[in-house]
């Protein structure tokens, strides 16, 4: 694909080399479309990666068949962390494309548990925006 360097492929083929041994070690919930396992660089203790099973390299190439079936895994895997590990919040984080820092090239949802005072720090500050500027872009994703 245009724009993507050749690691990208590299990480893209041990990410799917590593996932069968990665459920038996590290899985937390699996089905008939998706995986959720523990990363190996986590946030914080308990952030989980839910991915399909089927090679998509990101959320722009997913059929929303896809999507989901992707979500409810993920959505049920949030409710255990909830449950389990009793965070103060969670992040819900699907990083798309290498200006989103996507590193890994087959879609994935992180599932990041987060504490009062964790000092994990957000990836973006919120500044006002022009409210022009908002109603114009809003008009042009407005689905008619």
């Amino acid at each position: 694909m245009t724009g993507h360097s050749s690691s990208r492929s590299s990480r893209q083929l041990t990410f799917a080399a590593l996932a069968p041994h990665a459920v038996a070690c590290r899985g937390v919930d699996s089905d008939a479309t998706t995986l959720a396992i523990m990363t190996l660089a986590p946030v914080n203790p308990g952030h989980v990666l839910v991915m399909p099973r089927l090679h998509v390299p990101d959320w722009w190439s997913a059929e929303k068949s896809l999507v989901a079936p992707l979500m409810a895994a993920a959505h049920t895997v949030a409710r255990r962390i909830m449950t389990v590990l009793e965070p103060d919040g969670l992040n819900v984080v699907v990083a798309n494309g290498e200006a989103a820092a996507q590193s890994v090239f087959h879609l994935h949802v992180h599932l990041i548990p987060r504490h009062h005072g964790d000092g994990v720090r957000d990836p973006w500050i919120e500044n006002p925006g022009d409210p022009a500027e908002i109603a114009a872009v809003a008009q042009h994703l407005r689905i008619h």
